[in-house]
């Protein structure tokens, strides 16, 4: 039997990159606002979204919500982040909790879009039932030195121990911040 897993709700694209010399020059004009800097002056450079060597995520964030149906459509369970940790037992965790390693030692440039919609479409194939014992969902927890704290976003499916290709993913944008340490 054919299983979907759905995240929607609201979430995010962030992006956080080394930037170099002739980067960090176009976004040191200080006669420009830093997002006109990034839309203008380096799209002709490349993309907010290309600067992305120390992490980059499109993810959804609280509130959200993961709605696992059969091929039929009958919903099996109904997860949100007031309930997520409902399911854990002794012997089992629904969540996994990443740290990424941002190296801030480095001129960094960090993009977030805020977004709302669907994050997440990604399917299991089973002989059998669905055991949510085996689902796995993986949280970053994002956090730049004492420069930038973002908090936990979703950044990974996984149904015994295999990562979940995502088919979806169809948000619209709500707002966009930049930041940079230099």
């Amino acid at each position: 039997m054919k299983y979907s897993i759905r995240i929607n709700g609201y979430g995010s694209e962030i992006t956080i990159g080394a930037v170099s010399e002739e980067e960090k020059a176009i976004l040191s004009n200080t006669e420009k606002d830093l997002q006109e800097l990034v839309f203008e002056d380096l799209e002709e450079v490349c993309g907010w979204s290309e600067i992305d060597d120390q992490f980059h995520c499109f993810g959804a964030t609280s509130p959200f919500t993961i709605i696992i149906e059969d091929e039929e459509g009958k919903e099996l369970h109904k997860i949100d982040e007031e309930n997520i940790y409902e399911y854990d037992t002794e012997d089992f965790s629904l969540v996994e909790n990443e740290y990424p390693e941002i190296d801030v030692t480095q001129d960094l440039l960090i993009c977030y879009s805020g977004e709302k919609g669907s994050f997440f479409l990604g399917y299991v194939e089973l002989e059998g039932e669905f055991d949510i014992t085996k689902l796995k969902i993986v949280f970053s927890d994002v956090e730049v030195g004492d420069f930038f704290y973002f908090g936990e976003i979703i950044s990974n499916v996984l149904y015994d121990g295999e990562e979940l290709e995502n088919w979806g993913g169809d948000t619209s944008g709500k707002s966009f911040d930049v930041l940079k340490n230099f």
